[in-house]
């Protein structure tokens, strides 16, 4: 399965955005996939715009927020990707790879008080995420307080016995 396959293309939820037509959802569909696909071939200024294009038809279009913030966070852009993520999330608290996401850009900006909170949302929704338990210990091991991250450390190598870095 790949990464697309997660979110809501040709899934609408419309409690959370403005009425649209089925034309204007097929239209949003299109170019999350046109972005999507470019990003993957590292086209970054054309999956920006696609998403960007999205964004003005619907602005809380939540997967359109976090593959944008995916963008920015990959050009090193961690400022802008943490704006767009929480975002993403506040209209989507219940999906993992917007939290992990979040949690990884946070850590990458050195902001690690901040990744902690998202990093526990993402082993509250999903506890065998056995990378965002070694990232949480890698925290708190930052932090010295040894006792969670050897707690976070055991969770990860339970959960995933080959995991080099726990």
């Amino acid at each position: 399965m790949n990464l697309l396959s997660r979110f809501s293309i040709g899934k609408h939820d419309d409690s959370k955005r403005v009425a649209a037509t089925p034309a204007v959802d097929e239209q949003l569909d299109d170019l999350v996939r046109q972005g999507y696909a470019a990003q993957m071939a590292g086209e970054m200024a054309q999956a920006e715009q696609c998403y960007q294009q999205i964004l003005q038809l619907q602005p809380d279009h939540h997967d359109a927020l976090y593959f944008l913030g995916n963008v920015a966070h990959s050009c090193g852009d961690h400022g802008r990707a943490v704006d767009l993520l929480r975002k993403a999330v506040a209209l989507r608290p219940s999906e993992v790879a917007f939290h992990a996401l979040l949690a990884t850009t946070l850590a990458a900006a050195a902001r690690h008080e901040e990744a902690i909170p998202s990093y526990q949302a993402v082993l509250a929704l999903d506890p065998g995420d056995a990378q965002a338990a070694n990232n949480l210990g890698c925290i708190f091991k930052d932090q010295r307080n040894t006792g969670k991250a050897r707690e976070c450390f055991e969770t990860a190598v339970r959960v995933q016995p080959g995991l080099v870095e726990a």
